[in-house]
């Protein structure tokens, strides 16, 4: 389907139909921007049909965190292995209730053929806060040691460890990690150009900036940065002020096959190499594709 030609209403009409024979849609979109439009301009339809809760709107990016987090949420159980707090269970709401067959539908299904998501990885990490880290942090950025051996000599080295006990390479991975990324912070400002709005430091997606995506250290020298400038407040950094901890890698391209059944709509599959067309086939299930005429009126 072409441009114009209504990917929109096709996939708001689709996702009804499954949801009507008991289906979890899940409608994927490369942008947040376009994702939230649809998803409002047709939830009138799915609430008329009683299945607003079995039809979601996101980007693939959300379709991937939500997958990684149905049984639990891995953040929040790290996060409580490391300082202390215990494990938690707890998943998204979605999952409760009876089974029901998964559908993915995509928005552009070239989206799977882009360099940020064919061959990725998405890379989820909890957050963990305290003053003792808070500290090292500030105290990095503003004297900028450039080696970790110097690091460890420092006081306030030594709180974040006694902190983080029996985790202390913890604390060696996140110094390194930052000052590695003071010394080519630059070429992530050359290579992003970060938006600071509201704030706030956000990135440019596609044809929208969003506030939810991370650059790890990176990002919290950011902070550090726009902060000392001015342009970021004392309450907006105290939040980004955190050590990360990778929970693991998971595959963007492994996502479809964890659907029961992928559909999706592009205005390029006529474009499509043959590579392409035998990753779709092979690689995500999909093996039939049907060509919308072309109407000139």
């Amino acid at each position: 389907m072409r441009t114009g030609e209504g990917k929109s209403a096709v996939l708001g009409v689709s996702s009804s139909v499954f949801a009507l024979f008991k289906c979890r849609v899940s409608v994927a979109c490369y942008s947040e921007y376009l994702s939230q439009r649809d998803g409002d301009n047709i939830a009138f339809l799915f609430n008329a049909l009683g299945v607003l809760d079995d039809v979601k709107y996101m980007t693939l990016t959300k379709v991937c965190e939500y997958e990684i987090n149905k049984k639990v949420n891995i953040r929040e159980a790290l996060e409580g292995i490391i300082m202390g707090g215990g494990r938690t269970n707890t998943g998204p709401k979605g999952d409760l209730g009876e089974w029901k067959p998964r559908v993915l539908l995509v928005d552009e299904v070239d989206v799977f053929f882009t360099k940020s998501f064919y061959g990725s990885t998405y890379l989820p990490a909890c957050e963990l806060r305290d003053q003792a880290i808070s500290i090292l942090l500030r105290e990095i950025y503003s004297k900028a040691p450039g080696a970790l051996e110097v690091v460890k000599e420092w006081e306030s080295y030594k709180r974040a460890c006694q902190r983080l006990a029996s985790w202390e390479f913890l604390v060696d991975t996140a110094v390194s990690s930052m000052l590695g990324g003071m010394e080519c912070f630059g070429e992530h400002v050359a290579e992003t150009q970060y938006v600071v709005k509201d704030d706030a430091i956000g990135y440019r997606e596609q044809d929208s900036v969003v506030f939810n995506v991370s650059y790890g250290y990176l990002t919290l020298i950011a902070y550090l940065k726009e902060n000392q400038a001015g342009n970021i407040s004392e309450h907006s950094l105290s939040k980004n002020l955190k050590l990360l901890v990778e929970c693991g890698e998971f595959l963007f391209a492994r996502l479809p096959q964890d659907f029961d059944l992928v559909m999706g709509v592009t205005g390029t599959l006529e474009t499509m190499s043959p590579a392409e067309r035998g990753i779709v086939r092979e690689d995500y299930a999909i093996r039939r594709m049907v060509y919308m005429p072309f109407l000139l009126i």
